[in-house]
């Protein structure tokens, strides 16, 4: 049985699905808590944001002490108040906890303040991250997303990586479209200039300061002439998505619909021949491993990558993808360029792609692999109980 706590906020869209603390019963097994801050947010790292987070740690806290006690804890990191008030309720319940590394809060705000603000942001965020490292000392396991991560959280968390702390990767679906839908969604997109015909590049992804989808915006710009069937799709909203709409301004061979929702992304999938998958090269993102490059490959999309560290590793290493330099406009164009001239070579990517997905980010077998984790961490959290 799960219960999955989360809030009555959308992050994506910054509306409410309800105006107060609700719980839903999906179904006999399944539980959503929506937990109510008064206090809402526009952007993404912003003070109401913080404050936003703190009131979210303390409404996990006050009602989680009115549920039946869990058996075990999965918590994500970020938010960092979740996390505190997971490892608060698992001692004060004797509950094992594991923090799941999706993000490496707080590094993300080093890249958000203004150059002659850094000297202050960086004490600030010294004093951040030592809150989060005393939170995750406490847990009983650290699980994320990469290797990486994984060693991130044990250093700040000051121990060494143990068997208990494992790479548990973020799983997706192949998502099928009913013929009736393909139909409706291929008039809508060829209503905007995308079609089977045209050489189609997806991107899908939050357009804020951390995006390095202008790179790709320029680096089609300076393509569209010599190549008058190449489409970027840029899916997606965020803080800076009027900046990157100025920047497309007047090429119709980049089309930005705004933000798109799972059956709209599958559908230009399916007629595409790659997926970006671009943030500005930061520590932050390059020990990350996202869910939009599964995504793409779950639909059997080359992808090309901006990132060092384990995306890069993973996509030359399973040979599914190219990497260019974050921020250097030629260089990315050659990558695009490499695919739309080496079709045999885009189709053999493709392939490898859709069997990395099989065989690694399946959603079947990934929550087999958690649920199994799961168990490990409860037997070795008595064991270690009878023994003390």
């Amino acid at each position: 049985k799960v219960t999955w706590w989360s809030s009555s906020f959308d992050h994506n869209t910054k509306s409410r699905y309800c105006n107060e603390y609700r719980e839903v019963q999906v179904n006999p097994n399944e539980r959503i808590m929506m937990l109510h801050s008064p206090t809402a947010y526009k952007r993404n790292i912003s003070p109401l944001r913080m404050l936003y987070s703190r009131n979210m740690g303390r409404e996990l806290f006050t009602h989680a002490q009115c549920q039946e006690k869990p058996d075990i804890i999965l918590c994500c990191l970020p938010l960092p108040e979740f996390a505190h008030a997971a490892v608060k309720y698992g001692r004060k319940h004797n509950v094992p906890v594991i923090i799941d590394v999706r993000d490496l809060w707080p590094d993300i705000y080093y890249r958000a303040v203004p150059r002659f603000l850094q000297p202050l942001a960086k004490a600030v965020i010294h004093f951040m991250k030592k809150n989060v490292g005393r939170t995750l000392a406490k847990a009983q396991a650290i699980t994320g997303v990469s290797p990486l991560c994984v060693e991130w959280g044990c250093k700040l968390a000051k121990r060494a990586v143990t068997p208990n702390d494992r790479v548990n990767f973020i799983s997706d679906e192949v998502h099928a479209l009913s013929d009736d839908e393909n139909s409706r969604f291929l008039k809508w997109w060829a209503e905007l200039g995308v079609t089977p015909d045209t050489w189609n590049i997806c991107f899908f992804g939050s357009l804020s300061i951390h995006s390095g989808v202008d790179t790709v915006i320029e680096a089609v710009k300076r393509l569209s002439s010599g190549h008058k069937d190449i489409r970027l799709i840029v899916g997606g909203a965020g803080d800076r998505e009027q900046d990157f709409r100025e920047l497309a301004k007047g090429y119709s061979s980049i089309v930005i619909p705004g933000f798109l929702n799972q059956k709209q992304m599958n559908s230009v999938m399916n007629i595409s021949k790659c997926g970006v998958y671009c943030f500005h090269d930061s520590k932050q993102f390059a020990y990350m491993f996202g869910n939009k490059i599964i995504q793409y490959f779950s639909c059997g999309l080359p992808v090309i990558n901006s990132l060092t560290g384990y995306s890069r590793t993973l996509l030359a290493e399973e040979h599914c993808g190219l990497t260019y330099t974050d921020g250097d406009v030629e260089d990315c164009m050659s990558k695009i360029l490499y695919l739309y001239e080496h079709e045999q070579e885009r189709k053999i990517m493709a392939g490898n792609s859709r069997s990395v997905f099989a065989r690694m980010f399946e959603a079947a077998k990934v929550n087999q692999q958690f649920e199994a984790y799961f168990y490990d961490i409860i037997d070795n959290y008595n064991d270690n109980k009878e023994t003390s």
